[in-house]
């Protein structure tokens, strides 16, 4: 059986306190902030236990992957499960999982940064999918055999559609 091994980059614990507290152990995450949370982040975040307590989705001692894509939906779910940790009675790690296809360094290299600096463990997988796909199509870039206008934004990127065909 062919085994893939992740590459964890996991943040560094302070050297000199060996002591230090996990989230759900520091009191001064369970004070109340003068922040107040929209009635969506409570919603969500609210639904998220509520799915996580009555399907039994995470025990102790559990690490979780979360594949994150820098989108809306991945990323609130990141902040979340990372809010639940602080709160929750049991003990679980967080890994953050985005996966390269060789598209978008920009996103690569924000993720990146936002990961180090919120102290998430991630690891980043590159795939080769992006440059098979550039050499079946004779150096054009395409994906799925439409080719690309160039643009960064994905969702406004045109694929135009021969309707002879």
């Amino acid at each position: 059986m062919n085994e893939t091994v992740l590459a964890i980059h996991r943040p560094k614990a302070p050297r000199e306190d060996p002591s230090a507290l996990r989230p759900q152990d520091d009191p001064s995450l369970h004070k109340k902030t003068s922040r107040r949370v929209s009635k969506l982040e409570y919603f969500f975040s609210k639904k998220v236990g509520e799915a996580i307590g009555a399907y039994k989705m995470i025990e102790d001692n559990d690490k979780i992957l979360v594949a994150v894509s820098g989108g809306k939906d991945s990323m609130s779910l990141l902040k979340v499960l990372r809010y639940k940790q602080s709160i929750f009675p049991i003990n679980f790690d967080i890994i953050a999982c985005y996966v390269d296809m060789g598209l978008d360094d920009e996103r690569r290299a924000a993720l990146e940064k936002y990961f180090v600096s919120n102290n998430y463990s991630y690891t980043i997988e590159e795939t080769k999918i992006w440059d098979s796909r550039k050499k079946k199509d004779g150096g054009r870039q395409t994906v799925f055999g439409a080719p690309l206008t160039g643009e960064k934004n994905y969702s406004r990127r045109l694929i135009s559609w021969d309707a002879a065909k």
